[in-house]
């Protein structure tokens, strides 16, 4: 009889999913199938296990196969994010002057994920880096409208953007 052999189909990425699924394949002859999750059985059935209730971190999923001709085992280790970020963005007038008023662009009610915001970064509308702060100054001719986008980034490196238009 030929010894019992598994293989983990796809490794899981890292996610915020609090659930998924692993695929194995099995080969040989197999008499038993165990699953584990982060060293505690799970149950796993048609060459899959449904992980559910995933904890922000770091797991290791693995399936053993046993048979007439000995065991074998694989094993995946993945990595479940945290919420990211929530980008947030306002304008608001500082100045008035005759054709050009000052405004501040502020990001600062961004809302963090799991980790603090690393990265403040404001484009306008044709994609230029206008500023890397919190709060960016601009100043825009009274009667055009203005499209700025915030993008922030997390310590994990999760990312969210936000688009705002202004009317000066």
């Amino acid at each position: 009889m030929p010894a019992p052999h598994v293989r983990i189909a796809r490794s899981p990425s890292a996610s915020a999913r609090r659930s998924r699924t692993v695929s194995y394949t099995e080969t040989g002859t197999v008499s038993s199938t165990a699953c584990a999750l982060d060293d505690k059985p799970v149950r796993c059935t048609s060459m899959a296990a449904q992980l559910t209730g995933l904890r922000t971190g770091a797991h290791r999923f693995t399936v053993t196969v046993s048979g007439p001709g000995g065991s074998a085992s694989a094993t995946a280790a993945f990595t479940t994010t945290g919420p990211g970020p929530v980008a947030k963005a306002s304008a608001r007038r500082l100045s008035k002057r005759s054709a050009v008023e000052r405004y501040a662009l502020d990001g600062r009610g961004s809302l963090r994920g799991e980790t603090q915001i690393v990265s403040y970064r404001w484009y306008d509308a044709r994609g230029h880096l206008i500023a890397r702060t919190a709060v960016a100054y601009v100043e825009l001719r009274r009667g055009r409208t203005y499209r700025y986008r915030l993008r922030v980034t997390d310590g994990a490196g999760a990312v969210a953007l936000v688009t705002i238009t202004v009317k000066a």
